[in-house]
């Protein structure tokens, strides 16, 4: 299966009301349309995706996942940090080439990191954990680096790199889903959220 995920998770909002949520992130101008799952909402081309699940709100929308990852100072970044002061925001995002996160924590962006066709375009703050574990897994990997060294040896390094964020994206998922969204036992099934146009 191929993923897509264009996915913006803010944690410690158990007080928050999911009608709320638009008019606190300057989308109030949006009508809800329909109910859709958490992997129907990653195919929309247009609109915003809403929910909530337990303490976590979950947001999905392509336009405002690359506007967080690629402005510094987006106005929704600014909104989330505000209305969210107490919270961990996470923005994913994979598919197509691209791979990306960003982790917002204290009202400060801890980790940004985006790459794109074999390139690294975004790459600010300390590597989490998760990168470091996904980066060893990665390297150390015998066959998987044979096989790239024998197909492509230019570009080793590279693919090793866009491994390892694509990789990362996924242990990140553990963090707001019990388990990684791509193994059994993930909370990612069992969410549904509102569309909006």
């Amino acid at each position: 299966m191929s993923w897509k995920i264009y996915l913006i998770v803010i944690t410690n909002s158990i007080n928050t009301q999911l009608s709320e949520i638009p008019k606190t992130i300057g989308l109030n101008n949006l009508t809800s349309k329909k109910e859709v799952t958490l992997m129907e909402a990653q195919y929309k081309e247009k609109g915003v995706s809403i929910g909530k699940y337990e303490d976590k709100i979950f947001i999905v929308s392509q336009q405002l996942v690359f506007d967080l990852l690629e402005k510094d100072n987006s106005d929704l970044k600014q909104k989330l940090i505000k209305s969210f002061p107490n919270s961990e925001i996470a923005i994913l995002t994979l598919g197509y080439g691209v791979h990306g996160y960003s982790i917002i924590q204290d009202k400060k962006v801890i980790r940004t990191k985006v790459g794109f066709d074999l390139k690294s375009s975004i790459d600010f703050g300390d590597k989490l954990s998760e990168e470091i574990e996904a980066y060893n897994e990665i390297s150390n990997d015998k066959e998987l680096i044979a096989e790239i060294k024998e197909e492509s040896p230019d570009d080793l390094q590279s693919i090793i790199n866009e491994n390892t964020g694509e990789d990362t994206v996924f242990r990140l998922t553990k963090r707001y889903f019990k388990e990684r969204i791509d193994k059994d036992g993930s909370d990612f099934d069992k969410i549904t959220l509102l569309y909006y146009e």
